[in-house]
């Protein structure tokens, strides 16, 4: 007769607590524990760093609190996962799925996030600092406040994502999409980005101070009222977007064009035009020189 599937998953979950030990020992190196299959089971608060976990089935698995510092999650399944409060900081998550996961207040710094899946999670006040990103999905996820201070991301996608307030300092982001992303009021400085988009992207109120935008294609962007002092904008396309009374003081836009673009009430006190073109079909602040085209 087939075991009842809660009497397995109560099995597998007993397995893995007994073995805390064995992930860090010189024979075993935690692979009794990789594809481990206990979904659904209660290890909340459990020291499960260090531990191979790799093409572990964790499915809506409750791990609030629980220590994952340097596991290896590789190909893991974590959907559904509650990972409130959750330490994961080195942990590798290459090609992990944490799609629908709960993880507020979770703790992914210096993570290895290749390929990993964060499809509609809700990560509110998580921390992703210094984390390595590469082709990670956050389609649609709630990242209200996180910070990725440091981050490395490159291929990302936060379409639809939910980013208010969400912080970047010294990050380094490249060809990602911030399609439908709503970074209004996010606090964003001395960032990179590289070859991206932003098209119908929400930043009004933003604070994005001395970054660079290196040929990053703009559409549709609203950043009315967002704070963009010392930044550049180098071969970069800004279309149909709005930046009234915007904060470009000491900003440098270069090799740069605006199509259709609303600087009107922007503040431009310092601001250097090198190479700028500015169609006919933008607005620029009353009283300012219009910059000439090339």
């Amino acid at each position: 007769m087939a075991k009842p599937a809660k009497l397995i998953a109560t099995s597998a979950a007993a397995l893995l607590l007994s073995l805390p030990t064995l992930a860090n020992s010189e024979d075993g190196d935690g692979k009794p524990c990789a594809n481990l299959d206990c979904p659904g089971a209660d290890l909340s608060g459990k020291d499960l760093s260090g531990m191979n976990l790799a093409g572990a089935n964790l499915r809506n698995v409750n791990l609030t609190k629980a220590k994952l510092r340097g596991a290896d999650l590789t190909g893991a399944n974590l959907t559904g996962a509650i990972l409130e409060k959750a330490d994961l900081r080195k942990a590798n998550l290459t090609d992990a799925r944490f799609a629908h996961t709960s993880a507020p207040k979770a703790t992914f710094d210096e993570a290895k996030l290749l390929r990993t899946n964060f499809q509609k999670m809700s990560a509110r006040n998580a921390s992703f600092i210094r984390a390595t990103m590469e082709r990670t999905d956050f389609r649609e996820a709630d990242l209200r406040f996180v910070v990725l201070n440091e981050a490395n991301a490159s291929h990302v996608t936060f379409r639809k994502a939910d980013m208010k307030s969400a912080a970047f300092a010294r990050a380094k982001i490249a060809r990602s999409d911030f399609t439908d992303t709503d970074l209004s009021t996010a606090n964003v400085e001395d960032t990179t980005f590289t070859l991206g988009g932003f098209d119908h992207t929400i930043l009004t109120n933003a604070r994005v101070i001395e970054s660079d935008f290196n040929g990053v294609w703009f559409d549709s962007v609203n950043a009315t009222g967002a704070n963009f002092g010392g930044a550049k904008f180098i071969e970069s396309e800004l279309f149909r977007c709005t930046f009234e009374d915007a904060n470009f003081s000491k900003a440098t836009f270069q090799k740069t064009s605006a199509t259709k673009t609303s600087f009107a009430k922007a503040k431009l006190e310092g601001t250097i035009f090198e190479t700028f073109t500015l169609d006919e079909h933008s607005t620029w602040p009353e009283g300012a020189k219009r910059p000439s085209s090339p």
